[in-house]
């Protein structure tokens, strides 16, 4: 079968140019447009799990609940003198500095969470909530870091000691 050859005109080389380019473009779009839709699902998943760290620790009592009701009992006690026999627990019971600690741990998670430029790794979020799990599981108990070790302490350390290890 012989097929005829001939010179393309300036116009006719153009529209095959033009075509092309369109057809290059149109896959390029194409390729972006499927990393795009990975990229919407793997932060989708991120969102779910960042939700259920959320809702974790929105159940932790508020710090300053505690000290507000620690402040009172001791009012109560040292200028009024008429505690209760609850106000003589909850005064009891305070460690600031113990609670601090808490709190650092708890702020430098959310700080992780947030940031653009440090990142997680999974070993760092499961010792998160392993602390989380077992400090809800003592009845928020602050004085972990008091006395002898527990789950909580041992917890608390592991993932405070991850911090330097598993944050980038």
């Amino acid at each position: 079968m012989y097929r005829e050859t001939r010179e393309w005109s300036t116009e006719e080389c153009r529209d095959h140019n033009r075509h092309q380019a369109a057809r290059r473009a149109s896959t390029a779009f194409t390729e972006a447009l499927k990393l795009s839709d990975k990229n919407v699902a793997e932060l989708q998943l991120q969102i779910r799990s960042f939700d259920k760290r959320l809702n974790s620790l929105t159940a932790l009592p508020s710090p300053y609940h505690h000290a507000r009701n620690q402040f009172l009992s001791t009012f109560k006690k040292d200028k009024l003198g008429r505690a209760t026999e609850d106000d003589l627990k909850i005064i009891a019971h305070r460690d600031v500095k113990d609670h601090m600690e808490t709190i650092v741990a708890l702020n430098m998670h959310a700080r992780v969470i947030a940031s653009y430029d440090q990142t997680g790794s999974p070993r760092f979020y499961a010792l998160f909530d392993d602390f989380i799990r077992v400090f809800k599981e003592s009845g928020y108990d602050v004085g972990y870091l008091v006395g002898s070790p527990t789950e909580v302490t041992n917890a608390y350390w592991e993932f405070k000691g991850c911090i330097k290890t598993e944050v980038t």
